[in-house]
């Protein structure tokens, strides 16, 4: 459980994607109704192209639960 300036993170979620991270983190703002924060967990690449390995922290369960629904159904 991940916890910066007083907020626990308790719930996580790895994803691996190619693209722009502006648009994840675009939905994340307007979709979250708490906290969260992500890093950079890995870069894979292969040829001709690069996936983002990110571990994304989220402050409520239902966050996290949303972002991964989107994430399944290539709302993002």
């Amino acid at each position: 459980m991940a916890k910066r300036g007083g907020i626990t993170y308790p719930y996580g979620l790895r994803y691996k994607f190619s693209g722009s991270i502006q648009e994840i983190e675009n939905w994340l703002e307007n979709n979250c109704a708490g906290a969260f924060e992500y890093q950079l967990e890995n870069i894979i690449e292969t040829t001709g192209f690069s996936q983002l390995e990110v571990l994304f922290k989220f402050q409520h369960f239902d966050d996290k639960e949303r972002f991964k629904t989107a994430i399944k159904s290539n709302s993002i």
